[in-house]
């Protein structure tokens, strides 16, 4: 998380930084992918009772279908 706070005053001493940001940009399409891990990391950094009121949350909010269902909560795979 610090190497993304710096990157603009790294990116001035390094002109390898932009090419390789690039690289990286292109091989990453799917950016919702970067998202989810980042929220995966920062839920293991929480209080108990935080990942509570998240998960409250997270309940109530609309899954994706695969393969044209509608996933509910005892299709949905859990990762506990």
């Amino acid at each position: 998380m610090h190497s993304l706070k710096t990157f603009e005053v790294n990116r001035r001493y390094s002109k390898s930084l932009d090419e390789w940001l690039k690289k990286i940009q292109f091989l990453i399409r799917d950016k919702s992918n970067i998202k989810k891990g980042m929220l995966e990391h920062k839920l293991q950094y929480l209080h108990s009772n935080d990942i509570n009121k998240l998960l409250k949350i997270v309940n109530d909010m609309p899954q994706k279908e695969i393969d044209g269902e509608r996933q509910t909560k005892e299709k949905a795979p859990a990762n506990i």
